[in-house]
């Protein structure tokens, strides 16, 4: 995801600075990088729902083995 991240939202040149802010310790954001934080929150959420859909489907298929 992280690799997604950096090649979508910051076009594959992200700052030192701005990977330890985004990624690490944190610090101060613009109102645009809430919105990078938000999108990358929610593609997070989708893909973790999407995996345990998966184990849903996986132990469903061994119930009924």
């Amino acid at each position: 995801m992280k690799k997604r991240w950096l090649l979508f939202v910051f076009e594959d040149k992200i700052d030192p600075k701005d990977e330890l802010r985004y990624f690490r310790t944190g610090g101060y954001f613009s109102q645009q990088d809430i919105q990078h934080l938000a999108d990358m929150n929610n593609q997070l959420q989708a893909s973790v729902r999407s995996v345990q859909q998966n184990m849903r489907s996986l132990t469903e298929a061994i119930n009924r083995l």
